[in-house]
């Protein structure tokens, strides 16, 4: 695979960085390949009078917890992801979600029907969504999608294109909530490795 050559000029978070590494090793310590979807959520512009923080977090906590009970999550191992506020989308999330790549092969597909349903039945028609694993003609070298266990520079490319949710927010004012605790912006899933007794599945 060719390395990717990223033009986004990031300072990442240290700690929140070796979460996230630590995060992708032991998923790939316990599966032969993964299919990874990124996802851009947010609200359209003409909802910018409810579009909070407290109901892009509300919404994002709705969609996990749905999670447990929607087949479209069938193979879904864990998440991460960032919240943000920009001047265009105001809060919005940046999220990644990993899946079984032996169980779940479409991610054009799948990455559809999370973004639908993103749209459909957790904001009622308000969302919108992007993906770039509907648009991977536009990028050079595409560092989503299905990744492979042994492919160590698939691996790297997608710690270096998944470096932007750990960024530090240099320059940028802190934003405080109603309590005056500053927002958190970078989250992710918890997850439990496998008993390493078992083994990684067979690739095929």
């Amino acid at each position: 695979m060719t390395q990717a050559t990223f033009h986004l000029q990031v300072t990442p978070n240290k700690r929140n960085q070796r979460r996230l590494h630590h995060l992708i090793d032991q998923l790939f310590n316990d599966y032969s390949k993964l299919l990874v979807v990124r996802l851009d959520l947010y609200l359209g512009k003409d909802y910018a009078d409810v579009n909070t923080y407290e109901y892009m977090n509300a919404a994002f906590d709705r969609l996990r917890n749905n999670m447990r009970f929607n087949r479209l999550f069938e193979h879904y191992i864990t998440y991460t992801a960032r919240i943000e506020y920009g001047s265009d989308r105001r809060w919005h999330y940046h999220v990644v979600f990993f899946f079984d790549g032996q169980k779940v092969k479409h991610d054009y597909t799948l990455a559809k029907r999370l973004g639908r349903y993103w749209i459909n039945v957790i904001t009622d028609g308000l969302g919108g969504y992007h993906s770039a694993n509907m648009n991977k003609s536009t990028y050079r070298v595409f560092a989503v999608g299905m990744v492979l266990h042994d492919d160590s520079q698939g691996k790297a490319n997608l710690k270096e294109a998944l470096k932007y949710l750990v960024k530090e927010e240099v320059g940028e004012p802190v934003r405080l909530d109603a309590a005056g605790k500053a927002y958190r912006s970078y989250r992710q899933g918890v997850y439990k490795p496998r008993d390493s007794r078992l083994g990684r599945p067979r690739q095929y």
